[in-house]
């Protein structure tokens, strides 16, 4: 089991609600990134939508919850 797992493991959605600052795994290097804010819960999509920081921008995907985490 490599650390990411183990932290999905742990409980990713713990502790995540609407406004609550989130680190983003980027599937293709395998990072968590921040800069983030859980913008919106999708429970019919069993996902979220997220916002960026910087510019405000809300993504239009819905990431589903194990590739969100509460910021570290």
């Amino acid at each position: 089991m490599t650390m990411i797992d183990q932290d999905r493991a742990a409980g990713p959605q713990d502790d995540l609600s609407t406004g609550a600052l989130v680190e983003v795994h980027n599937r293709f290097d395998g990072a968590w990134n921040g800069g983030f804010v859980l913008e919106e819960l999708v429970a019919a999509e069993g996902g979220c939508r997220i916002r960026r920081i910087s510019d405000g921008a809300v993504f239009p995907a819905v990431l589903p919850l194990s590739r969100v985490r509460p910021r570290r």
